[in-house]
């Protein structure tokens, strides 16, 4: 049996303290019920949410999830359940010449979800840096040399808009491209 991995490794650099705070405020775990936030904790990553609120009542939740999710079109929070999605953390390397200062680390060493990473990261820019973009690249990896089960893509994000590539699209394109090219040879 083989295993699958989908990985990832980048930070949003040089954050100031309301760009810190607005960001992990997105991050919290809520349940909404008539339209009202309630806390519900989130663990990092893939970890189930917590407990609400005894008196919230769950099963009625129009959403539940991390706030930042909430206006995401297409977001399922009963199938892609209560989880952040990745893996994070706030570090500081501000010691360091060219360092990122202080910033978030976005990752996954087996497995995330690189469309609520970048769904956040556009909110970040439409919020805080509206000209400035972002980028992530990402590897998937099999613990067996499997036919077709490695590739990769990358992700670039605008507040305007999110663009995304994969090795996979980008050999079907391309093969697509050729075969057509071989028909018409065939025809002349």
């Amino acid at each position: 049996m083989a295993d699958n991995y989908l990985m990832f490794s980048e930070v949003i650099p040089q954050l100031t303290a309301a760009e810190e705070e607005w960001l992990k405020r997105q991050l919290e775990g809520i349940a909404v019920v008539d339209d009202v936030e309630h806390p519900c904790p989130l663990g990092e990553g893939w970890i189930e949410m917590g407990e609400p609120d005894k008196d919230v009542p769950v099963e009625e939740a129009e959403f539940a999830g991390c706030r930042a999710y909430r206006d995401m079109e297409g977001y399922d929070f009963g199938t892609q359940g209560y989880q952040v999605g990745f893996l994070y953390s706030f570090d500081d390397d501000a010691d360091l010449p060219d360092g990122w200062g202080r910033h978030m680390w976005v990752y996954a060493d087996e497995g995330g979800e690189i469309d609520l990473v970048a769904h956040l990261v556009q909110k970040f820019l439409c919020e805080f840096r509206s000209n400035d973009c972002w980028s992530l690249t990402y590897s998937t990896t099999c613990s067996r040399p499997r036919i077709g089960e490695f590739g990769g893509g990358a992700v670039f994000v605008t507040a305007r808009g999110v663009a995304w590539e994969n090795s996979y699209d980008f050999v079907a394109k391309r093969q697509a491209k050729f075969a057509a090219a071989q028909k018409r040879k065939i025809r002349k």
